[in-house]
């Protein structure tokens, strides 16, 4: 469920800026309450929900529309000298102002209480505590109809809905950057009886960043390296024909990437890692994918084929389902076997 990052412990503790800005909005360190058998207690001030948070989903009249500028350079190389060679290279730097682009209510309220800058930021605009001294419900979100405590039945601890929680809504931020360079190359050549092609595509993502703290504009967060967004990829694929026959290879690279975000285990622009120690490993490893496929034409219009898809029957690493919109980089497929027949009228 739903996390307050104002609670005292690790919500708190887990951003540098958190205490700072949750002070700032007036939100206590400790709680005093009464629990059911009369006991006067004092505790940290923690904000746990019983159920989900009630928020409002609306568009933003204020939004600006998105700029964007690129600049690409190509390049085909294909000697003379080197009969059925070619060599392809682009190179792309994209730019991208006033992104638009929506949070969960999780993060809208931490983008609120995370700002390096202070509560003055449209996400904070966004999100409503109730005021309510001397009750367990001051401070908590205006939408949340309870709160868990130590001691207090769930049918003591019942809060009323005031209003929304959060509002749910598309916002500007400040822009998003990336650059990059695709690399093809072929080469195709006839030995004798042997009909050989082989290509290789190869990608080098130089930078992805996000400028996600519209009070800070040049602070950015690194993508490029985490999941989802690996520096290299590559594939590569040998194919030969003799006679009636023909067999192929290829092969998928996935560079590593990290765990957590960039900066929950590295530095990035200046900053110390949030938290180094978050995860017992810190990158997802390099990934190979070999397939091979096996094929003879009978005739002019008939051919069978079969082949074996995953030889190494490799999964995501570490548990990963491969189905989120990270994790989804990989494979979820194992080793599969397969044959067929192609016929052309």
């Amino acid at each position: 469920g739903l996390v307050d990052p104002c609670s005292q412990g690790n919500p708190i503790t887990s951003n540098p800026n958190r205490a700072r800005n949750c002070a700032a909005a007036g939100v206590p360190t400790t709680l005093t309450y009464v629990d059911d058998a009369g006991v006067t207690r004092t505790i940290p001030w923690v904000n746990t929900l019983p159920s989900g948070l009630s928020g409002f989903n609306q568009g933003n009249l204020n939004l600006q529309p998105e700029v964007g500028k690129s600049l690409t350079l190509g390049a085909v190389f294909e000697p003379r000298f080197l009969p059925g060679f070619s060599l392809t290279v682009d190179y792309y730097n994209i730019k991208v102002e006033n992104v638009i682009s929506g949070l969960s209510g999780q993060g809208i309220i931490d983008r609120c209480y995370d700002d390096p800058v202070g509560i003055n930021n449209p996400f904070c605009s966004a999100v409503f505590r109730r005021s309510a001294p001397g009750t367990i419900g001051d401070y908590t979100f205006a939408g949340q109809n309870g709160r868990t405590l130590d001691g207090v039945a769930a049918s003591n601890s019942q809060l009323a809905v005031t209003g929304p929680g959060f509002l749910n809504q598309p916002f500007n931020y400040a822009q998003l950057k990336t650059s990059g360079i695709d690399v093809e190359l072929g080469y195709r050549r006839e030995i004798g009886e042997f009909n050989i092609s082989t290509r290789l595509l190869l990608s080098w993502l130089q930078k992805r960043e996000s400028y996600l703290f519209i009070n800070e504009p040049s602070r950015s967060t690194r993508l490029h390296g985490t999941l989802g967004d690996p520096q290299w990829q590559a594939n590569y694929s040998f194919d030969v024909r003799y006679k009636n026959f023909d067999f192929g290879y290829d092969v998928r690279f996935i560079d590593k990437m990290t765990v957590g975000a960039w900066e929950t285990q590295f530095s990035w622009q200046g900053r110390q890692p949030t938290n180094a120690d978050a995860f017992p490993f810190k990158w997802y490893p390099s990934t190979f994918y070999h397939n091979i496929q096996l094929g003879v034409r009978a005739t002019d219009r008939f051919r069978l084929f079969a082949g074996i898809d995953n030889i190494l029957d490799t999964l995501p690493p570490y548990g990963l389902t491969g189905t989120s919109s990270n994790s989804g980089v990989y494979s979820i497929d194992g080793r599969s076997f397969y044959a067929g027949a192609r016929v052309t009228f």
